[in-house]
This record gives C-alpha cells, structure tokens and sequence, in this order.
C-alpha cells in the first residue's frame, strides 16, 4: 500500500515537473514571437528608411544633373545677386513699382497682428464692437511703427539708437493712447499689461503647453490663463510687481526652486490638479536647468547652437 502511494506521489511531482517544463517552453516560446515580431518591424522601418534616404539621393541626384546641364548650355545662374551680399529692399520702393502691394501688405499686417494678439484679446471679453475696435488699433499700431521704421531708415537714422527709439514711440503715440483708453475703460488692463500677458502666453505655449499635452492631461482654457497670469504677475515688467528680494530667481539648494517659481506655484495650484501641478513644476525646473546650460555657451556674445 506504501508502495502504490508512493508511486502516486512520484507520477504526480513527474506531471507538475512536466507541466512545469510546458509552461516555460510556452513562456519562451512567446518571447520569441515578441521578439521576431519586434524584429519584423525593425526591419520595416529599416526598409522605409532605406526607400526613403533613396529617393532623396535620387531626388538630389536629378537636381544636380539638371544644374549641371544648365551649365554646360551656358545658362546664367538664378541667383542675381552671386556675391551673396545681404540686399536691402524698401517696403517704399515696391509699392512703387507694384501699387497692389500697399493692400496685400496691409492684409498680411493684420494676420500677423490678429495671430499674435487673437487669444489674448479673446480673454479680455470685450464686447464685440470694442474687441473689434482693439484689434483696429492694435494693427494701425504695427503699422505705424513700420512706417516710422522706413522714414527713420531713410533719413539715416541708426537702428536702435535714442533718436530710434522716439521716432517709433511719437508715430504710435496717439493710437496707443486709444487703445490704453479703450482696455482701461472695458477690460479695466493697460496695454503694457496686455503685452506682457501676451508675451507669457506665447512662451507658455511655446514651453509648457506641450508637456501637458503629452502626459494626456491637457489644460482647460480657464487653467492656461491662469498660468499665464502668474507668470505676468511674476514679471519685473508687470506694472503691478512688488519689490523683489535679491533672491528672488535664486533657486533653493534643497528644492532647486526659486522665490519667483514658489509665487507661480502657489497661484496656479488652486485651480491645477494634483499631476497637473507635478507637470507645471517639473517643467519650470527642466526650463531653468536647460537655460543655465545654454548661457555657459551664449554669454561670451552672439552664438548659434547647432545640431
């Protein structure tokens, strides 16, 4: 009776050993079904790659021949200008020449000024006829000073210098009064505010909107604005700043936060969530460490970083 038990015993630790070996052949077995399939799509990509780096050799290939065809047919070369000096074109001169253009050049002013202002005009709720009235203003604004830029080059006035700067400021004075009385009674801002919150949005777009996007956990609009008023508020240019200590973009050596994040921080953090301000201060730190490199490398003057 021992006997017949134990051999019961023996079959059954043989089949658990064999039921085991089956489960680590079947284990083994789909790795390496990963692993060719992981293979088989390297493999397209390679492939796609392949055709692709082709194309463009063949692509550049025809383009060369055909240049050199042209120069042996003694064809004069595109380019009039072969020195490559830099050609100083006059807005002036081309209406002249094309009195169609006054109109298309007015047309892409106003999409330039419309995309950059378009959003930030929107959160200000204006009513209608004032929102339009401001958008307006703000490109006869634009075109003011480009106007004033082309008499001040004309008449040999250096760039940037004092006698510059009060040219633009007098040829936009007036509108810039309408619009500042146009926000101050509507919107209860200034333009200087307005600007300054219109820079933030856009470096907040450019450099933090993403990295929500990419953790799915986009912003809502009411959050964005919320963003981009803290970081105006922060702004030594926010007519509202108080004086800031000496300290105030010093980050701590424990945190690696500085006093101006910390205020950004805390005004955003009513209206973020939990992962949502993780991403905000993950994104600020990384901005900051990025820059600190890059000025080891820009402070020396004038410097492209390339690939």
């Amino acid at each position: 009776m021992n006997i017949v038990k134990s051999a019961g015993y023996v079959s059954t630790i043989v089949a658990i050993l064999a039921l085991a070996a089956a489960l680590h052949e079947y284990r083994a077995a789909q790795a390496a079904a990963r692993n060719l399939s992981d293979a088989l799509l390297q493999s397209t990509q390679l492939r796609r790659q392949l055709a692709e780096t082709r194309a463009s050799h063949d692509k550049d290939k025809q383009l060369i021949e055909q240049l050199n065809r042209r120069n042996e047919q003694g064809a004069a070369p595109q380019s009039v200008n072969p020195d490559r000096q830099v050609k100083i074109v006059h807005l002036s001169d081309i209406m002249k020449e094309h009195p169609e253009f006054a109109a298309l050049h007015a047309k892409d002013m106003r999409r330039r000024t419309i995309h950059q202002y378009g959003a930030s005009l929107i959160a200000l709720n204006l009513p209608a006829d004032q929102l339009a009235k401001a958008k307006n203003l703000l490109v006869e604004r634009d075109m003011s000073r480009a106007d004033a830029v082309q008499a001040a080059q004309a008449n040999g006035i250096a760039q940037g210098s004092p006698e510059w700067r009060t040219a633009i400021a007098q040829a936009s004075e007036g509108v810039t009064q309408d619009l500042n009385s146009l926000l101050q009674t509507y919107a209860n801002t200034s333009l200087s505010q307005l600007d300054l919150l219109n820079d933030t949005r856009a470096s907040f777009e450019f450099n933090f909107a993403p990295d929500f996007v990419d953790a799915g956990l986009p912003l809502s609009e009411a959050q964005a604005q919320a963003i981009e008023q803290a970081g105006a508020d922060a702004s030594y240019r926010s007519p509202n700043a108080q004086p800031h200590p000496p300290n105030y973009n010093i980050p701590d050596p424990t945190t690696g936060i500085t006093p101006k994040q910390n205020q950004m921080i805390n005004q955003v953090a009513p209206v973020l969530t939990p992962a949502q301000l993780e991403i905000y201060k993950t994104s600020m730190l990384e901005s900051m460490q990025l820059q600190a490199i890059n000025n080891e490398y820009t402070n020396g003057g004038p410097t492209i970083i390339m690939p």
